[in-house]
Formats: C-alpha cells, sequence, structure tokens
C-alpha cells in the first residue's frame, strides 16, 4: 500500500514497505525532503537526510507512524 503524495507533511514519520522510518522535513515542489533512520531509536540512532521525487516517496510509504516507532512497540 503506499499513501497519496498529496497527504505527506513536514514533520511527520512514514513507515516503508521495507520497515524503514522516514522523517518529512520539506515539501518541496514536486520533491520531499526526509531523514531516513538508521538503527533503533536510543543513544545509537542516527538521520540520514536525502531528497526523493514526492511521488516515489509516496509509493514507498505505508502510513504514518511516531518517529521513535519500532516493530517490537507495533502491536
Amino acid at each position: 500500500m503506499s499513501l497519496p503524495p498529496e497527504s505527506l507533511e513536514a514533520d511527520k514519520c512514514y513507515l516503508t514497505n521495507t520497515g524503514q522510518v522516514r522523517r518529512v522535513l520539506v515539501m518541496l515542489p514536486g520533491r520531499v525532503q526526509f531523514e531516513r533512520r538508521v538503527g533503533t531509536p536510543g543513544p545509537n540512532c542516527r538521520w540520514v537526510r536525502e531528497v526523493a521525487d514526492t511521488r516515489a516517496f509516496a509509493l514507498l510509504v505505508d502510513h504514518e507512524v511516531p518517529c521513535d516507532w519500532t516493530p517490537e512497540g507495533d502491536g
């Protein structure tokens, strides 16, 4: 499943179909600046900044999640 591109919002986190958490920073015309989380929340967690086509980004995300989401806490 994916989300409509127009439903994406800055300062929200989304879960991809591969289990990766992505945080939207800025919505740009036709693009989205975001960070993807590397690692689980905690002292070893870091965020990597990227830019992607808005439609491509929306195709990869399933739904909004808290930015500290973990598979263990989902349920």
